[in-house]
């Protein structure tokens, strides 16, 4: 409690920098429409404007500097602990990364941080709250040795012991099996009015065999809680984010009318090309998947660092399957799956792919992630009306893409972050 003070501290201060105040940026270029365009822009209010007010507070020369929106991570499970405060929130602002939503949160911690980051003076959190699946399935072993205090060593010892305990049980996971459970369950949950939802399927062809085997952390949702769950998610107006692994999966929880795929299909698949086709995406599904507007997170760097039995089938795989996404206009978004780390890693595994120009990256990072965990706030964009958040570099980001590393200057609501 303690560090959650210091940084409350913190921020307040610097919150009371955060008036209303009207500044201008000159002699910028500025990322518009997917080119940079020489002009100077401001922040009035904490909003963008071209069109320059009648007082100024202050004038900042950028010398030919370029500005980009700011970058969002999609996919996390920080945030929600206190004792991450004294340091992810900053590391974040670091790399430039103002905006991330935790998809499975644990939701005491929620309680007592959320009000934290409704500051201007920090990054803005989104959170799932707790992860929705079938019982013992994923995320159960995330978290329920965890909470018992259990080292990693002693789990294969201490399995009948997890197996029985629940002390995480509503706060980090929901377990619904039976439309009883839904409906005796889900109610509370929309109460705590989380951001967005977090189901899991996972193997789905295979619900009624993996339920009843003794592997825990080996299942997710059937299919027909799935399709309830959403349609009570929709009911409250609120997107759903899906936990996939197989083809079979994709195209279930698509047919379900999921919104998001917290993790590409095959993102786990070792390389084997015996098992290659339970991970396999036809045109047709795709097709269908484009028709949707589904987005995807593709979690490269999870996708890579699993035990691989062939690493250049897994990397072709993955290739193939964003190109054929992206050719078709689907939505890929950048999210980390990476605990107690931020964003950058995850932005250099898809510099490395080397399948998107500089210009469908700065989308990826800067436009579509952000407005796909805040959907109804005008960021995004260096755009008349807009929330007043960028990122200043030094080098030209189009001519190369590394250039997103050198930050000059971060500003949220028009002013400078430290």
């Amino acid at each position: 409690m303690r560090l959650l003070f210091t940084y409350i501290i913190m921020i307040c201060y610097v919150s009371n920098c955060f008036g209303q105040k009207n500044t201008a940026f000159v002699n910028a270029n500025i990322l518009i429409e997917g080119k940079f365009v020489k002009k100077d822009v401001y922040a009035i209010n904490g909003m963008f404007s071209f069109n320059r007010p009648e007082t100024l507070d202050s004038i900042i020369d950028l010398k030919g500097q370029y500005i980009i929106p700011p970058f969002a991570d999609a996919h996390t499970h920080n945030l929600d602990r206190e004792w991450q405060m004294s340091f992810l929130p900053q590391n974040y602002l670091n790399e430039g990364t103002f905006y991330v939503l935790n998809l499975t949160s644990k939701l005491d911690g929620v309680k007592l941080l959320r009000p934290v980051f409704e500051k201007d003076s920090t990054i803005d959190v989104a959170f799932s709250h707790q992860g929705l699946t079938s019982t013992l399935g994923h995320p159960f072993m995330a978290y329920e040795p965890f909470k018992m205090g259990l080292d990693v060593k002693v789990w294969d010892d201490k399995e009948e012991e997890i197996r029985k305990s629940r002390l995480d049980e509503n706060n980090s996971y929901i377990f619904l099996d039976t439309k009883r459970d839904v409906e005796k369950k889900l109610p509370g949950f929309f109460a705590e009015n989380p951001d967005v939802v977090k189901v899991f399927l996972i193997d789905s062809e295979y619900y009624t065999e993996n339920y009843h085997n003794k592997k825990m952390g080996d299942n997710g949702l059937s299919l027909p809680i799935l399709k309830e769950t959403i349609k009570r998610a929709k009911a409250h107006n609120l997107d759903v984010f899906a936990h996939i692994e197989t083809a079979y999966d994709f195209l279930k929880a698509i047919e379900a009318g999921v919104n998001y795929f917290a993790h590409m299909p095959g993102y786990g698949w070792d390389g084997d090309i015996q098992s290659k086709k339970r991970y396999e995406i036809s045109d047709e599904v795709m097709d269908l998947a484009i028709k949707r507007d589904v987005g995807i997170i593709p979690t490269l760097g999870q996708a890579f660092n699993y035990p691989l039995k062939d690493s250049i089938q897994k990397e072709k795989f993955i290739k193939n399957f964003l190109i054929r996404f992206k050719n078709k206009g689907g939505r890929i978004l950048i999210g980390s799956d990476a605990f107690n780390k931020t964003l950058s890693g995850e932005i250099q595994h898809f510099i490395d792919l080397n399948i998107f120009t500089p210009n469908e990256l700065l989308k990826i990072f800067c436009h579509d992630t952000p407005k796909a965990i805040f959907p109804n706030r005008k960021i995004g964009k260096i755009e008349e009306f807009y929330e007043a958040n960028f990122l200043v570099l030094k080098e030209n980001p189009l001519e190369d893409i590394n250039a997103i590393k050198g930050i000059t200057m971060k500003v949220k609501k028009g002013y400078i972050m430290n």
